[in-house]
């Protein structure tokens, strides 16, 4: 009897031992996918946050609302200088997000990066919103007359055709792009808020 219940302790040991080795492996496959499904979660929150910002820079600026020599209102939106301090910069960008809030382009102004701790957030830190301008992604708007494409503005303002400028080599015709858009209907690379257009084809 004793040989008997030594050999069902050992099994039920052997058992326990093979039970632990397998779950160790199933909580080593489960714990990074668990990781992985967090950390896409934050970057679509920032995804969000950012493209309610662009969403409400454009329409303040088809407004009219956003900048000093197109404003149409006696107190525009203003966006901090390229030659501004980063604490002016701040307190330029936090102004501008309770305006936009203030007049409806935003839905609220508690907008931050969420993979960014709460506490090591805002003007007082290192960590705040910042004004960039993507020339790749967005080169142009098309100047267009009677639905034809005339020509293309870029980032400075200055007319550009195709042919005539080192980053303009062709016009490429797309449809509405959400892998390419922030948010419905902007359209980035051609007219703004419709649903299709033509943009510049970049050589650089």
């Amino acid at each position: 009897m004793k040989k008997l219940s030594a050999g069902r302790r050992g099994a039920m040991m052997l058992m326990l031992l093979v039970v632990i080795i397998v779950g160790s492996i199933i909580v080593m496959q489960v714990l990074p996918g668990e990781e992985m499904i967090t950390r896409r979660s934050i970057e679509s929150s920032l995804d969000v946050e950012l493209s309610q910002i662009r969403e409400a820079l454009d329409l303040a600026s088809l407004a009219g609302e956003l900048a000093t020599d197109t404003a149409f209102g006696s107190a525009p939106i203003l966006l901090p200088d390229a030659s501004a301090s980063p604490d002016d910069k701040k307190a330029a960008i936090a102004s501008a997000i309770i305006q936009l809030t203030a007049r409806g382009y935003l839905r609220s102004d508690q907008v931050r990066d969420p993979t960014v701790p709460a506490y090591q957030w805002g003007t007082d830190h290192a960590n705040y919103w910042q004004i960039r301008e993507n020339v790749a992604s967005n080169p142009s708007f098309e100047v267009t007359d009677s639905g034809v494409v005339l020509s293309w503005k870029d980032y400075d303002g200055s007319d550009i055709k195709p042919g005539e400028s080192v980053h303009a080599s062709a016009a490429t015709t797309f449809l509405q792009h959400m892998q390419i858009d922030d948010y419905p209907y902007q359209n980035k690379l051609g007219n703004l808020l419709a649903s299709g257009g033509s943009a510049l084809e970049l050589t650089r």
